[in-house]
């Protein structure tokens, strides 16, 4: 049987939360967040920058709204008819049974 074995634990290694949130908290106990958001904003990387950036507008703004666009035929307006007829639909107690139908449905003796 082949199993794998664990590297032993260091002595003062302890094993990162598995909860995202408290993993964060314990980050956030040692290192100053807003320092660490002020250094990626000057830093050189643009991409950083924005990425940066975007989360701490949206933190503080909300995230925009998804819009949805739709269009009609060749990019124009989309045509609604509002009067389309229902299909017509039979009662159940208007449904009976042909006469055909009848002798079918009953039981041989």
């Amino acid at each position: 049987m082949n199993k794998r074995r664990k590297a032993p634990r260091r002595a003062g290694k302890k094993r990162p939360p598995r909860d995202p949130r408290a993993l964060a908290q314990a980050i956030f106990a040692r290192v100053n967040p807003v320092q660490v958001a002020v250094s990626a904003l000057r830093g050189k990387d643009q991409r950083i920058k924005m990425k940066v950036w975007e989360l701490l507008v949206a933190y503080h703004y909300g995230r925009p709204a998804h819009r949805l666009e739709a269009s009609g035929p060749n990019g124009g307006p989309m045509k609604v008819i509002w009067d389309i007829p229902a299909p017509e639909r039979e009662r159940a107690e208007e449904k009976k049974p042909k006469e055909k139908e009848k002798h079918a449905l009953r039981p041989s003796s």
